[in-house]
């Protein structure tokens, strides 16, 4: 019966297909070119804990061609709380008898405090613990434009309070993290991971929701 599918599916033409790019290139590790076009992505690593504007609008005025991706994932509440508990400890012992520099020691310190900090919302208020991924994929029509552009957002995206690093060497990662068809690559995870509680995450969904709202009142109006 498998095998008359196959057969019967055969030469078939499908969706797949059709979205399907007759032309990919991945040749070079700072943007991918496909159908003509040029893609480099960007990775938000970090960001400010209030926001204070609206970040669409100046992606609005840019006038770049963009795609923005955001994953959520939940964490087990217990592995976090073992996993911060053991953190608290290595980082309390480093500054009560390490001898390191002044810098070291201030990072240290913010470290533990956000740490316990966390701790405590979660045993406490029963806050939930939440991974934030956000990457955004950069498009133009050649080289020049594209770096151009890409400069553009980058700029755009620090002075509004985030962390941005270039994903060279991963664009068809972020390239397919940004496509609707939510997926995370594993190796984007690992450095674009951002803690987040309960709270902060709905203040980051309502932030967005706004930004959203704001934009589709400006292109439909």
């Amino acid at each position: 019966m498998i095998k008359i599918e196959e057969k019967l599916l055969k030469g078939t033409f499908s969706l797949k297909d059709k979205l399907a790019p007759s032309y990919i290139n991945f040749s070079n590790p700072k943007y991918i070119e496909l159908d003509g076009k040029y893609y480099a992505g960007l990775i938000i690593v970090d960001y400010y804990r209030e926001h204070n504007e609206i970040i669409f609008r100046n992606l609005i005025n840019s006038n770049v061609n963009i795609n923005i991706s955001i994953f959520y994932e939940k964490q087990d509440s217990y592995k976090a709380i073992k996993d911060l508990t053991y953190a608290i400890g290595n980082t309390g012992v480093d500054l009560k008898f390490g001898n390191t520099n002044k810098e070291d020691i201030d990072l240290a310190a913010f470290s533990y405090n956000d740490a316990k900090y966390i701790r405590k919302e979660i045993q406490v208020n029963n806050e939930d613990l939440f991974y934030l991924y956000t990457y955004c994929i950069v498009i133009a029509n050649n080289e020049k434009e594209l770096q151009r552009n890409l400069a553009k957002i980058d700029g755009i995206l620090q002075s509004s309070g985030f962390m941005t690093k270039k994903g060279n060497f991963r664009q068809e990662q972020i390239y397919k993290s940004c496509l609707p068809i939510m997926e995370n690559n594993k190796d984007l995870k690992e450095i674009s991971a951002r803690n987040v509680l309960t709270q902060g995450l709905t203040r980051h969904i309502s932030f967005y929701l706004i930004n959203i709202m704001w934009w589709m009142w400006n292109i439909f109006r």
